[in-house]
């Protein structure tokens, strides 16, 4: 399973994945201008553990950007989690 998450820049997609990466997601950004954050979970990952992840993303995109124009991947993310 392989699921991406746009930016508007790589700069901003870079700032996440690093704060995930810290965080001990392995996780890493592609696309033209690495504006995409890559989600790569096992085949095998367990329900408890994606909610964790999908929680962490969506928590770390809060902290980096609050703005009205990234909330649709939040509700994106959202719709994961449920």
């Amino acid at each position: 399973m392989i699921w991406g998450i746009e930016f508007s820049n790589g700069d901003l997609a870079t700032k996440i994945a690093r704060h995930l990466f810290n965080q001990g997601m392995i996780i890493e950004t592609c696309g033209n201008e690495e504006q995409v954050i890559k989600l790569l979970p096992p085949l095998t990952i367990s329900e408890e553990n994606l909610v964790r992840g999908l929680n962490m993303i969506s928590d770390t995109v809060l902290h980096f950007n609050t703005t009205k124009s990234h909330f649709y991947i939040l509700n994106y993310i959202s719709s994961l989690i449920i």
